[in-house]
């Protein structure tokens, strides 16, 4: 009779598992978007982008998931290179921030100082950057601040690469 209460027992765990949401993770990517600094005057340089939240529960519902129930997110890479080659030299720093209509504005990674002739910046992520609030919304803005040691008479155009690994439940 122990037996078969066991057996019981251990069926109706085994059934409660399998129904419950287990999570599931998913790649969101910002591939090369451009961003434009006309004469970067010396100091901070600001200019952002609005990501739609329609945006990443399409990445989510490519592989079955629920993004409207993300439960963890992690920025796992961050680039910034300039689009025709060349060299970083104009800018000191950059700052990558975060923010939504609910959330107030964070940083989320920053390399500073950008090293001469750098090409490809590869910003430096914070460990405990906490990001899953600024995934609920309707969007997402991404605020890029570049810090330049002079005034500069050219445009810059830079490209900003970034991944985000984030955790949803099936459908």
């Amino acid at each position: 009779m122990k037996k078969i209460s066991y057996i019981f027992i251990c069926m109706i765990f085994c059934a409660l598992y399998s129904c419950s949401s287990s999570q599931e993770s998913f790649s969101f990517e910002i591939k090369n978007k451009e961003f434009v600094l006309e004469q970067p005057t010396p100091g901070s340089n600001t200019t952002q982008f609005d990501i739609a939240f329609d945006e990443i529960a399409a990445a989510a519902a490519a592989k079955g998931l629920d993004a409207s129930k993300i439960s963890a997110v992690k920025l796992e890479n961050v680039e910034l290179s300039s689009k025709d080659g060349q060299n970083l030299n104009t800018f000191e720093s950059a700052l990558l921030q975060l923010t939504t209509t609910k959330a107030t504005l964070t940083e989320v990674a920053l390399l500073n100082p950008i090293a001469a002739g750098t090409t490809t910046a590869k910003l430096q992520i914070p460990e405990n950057a906490e990001m899953q609030k600024y995934f609920s919304g309707e969007k997402l803005t991404v605020v890029l601040d570049m810090n330049a040691a002079e005034g500069d008479t050219l445009k810059h155009t830079l490209l900003l690469k970034a991944t985000f690994q984030m955790s949803a439940p099936k459908k």
